[in-house]
């Protein structure tokens, strides 16, 4: 799979230690990211080198309260 085969991906859980990892991953790839969490347990300061980038979005929301991500 190359840098170009996705134009953007969804990361649920992204301020958690996995999530976060996976978002600043992404991003060196150049791929686009939209970051979903609730901070129940994920922390802010995981994706402090994520807001530098243009390419992150974060959406702070609980899916399991039926978010409208439309």
């Amino acid at each position: 799979m190359n840098e170009t085969s996705f134009k953007r991906v969804v990361v649920t859980g992204a301020a958690g230690f996995i999530g976060s990892t996976l978002v600043d991953s992404l991003l060196n790839q150049g791929i686009k990211v939209l970051g979903i969490d609730n901070f129940n347990t994920g922390r802010i300061e995981f994706l402090k080198d994520a807001f530098n980038d243009p390419k992150f979005t974060l959406l702070r929301e609980d899916l399991f309260c039926g978010a409208d991500l439309s």
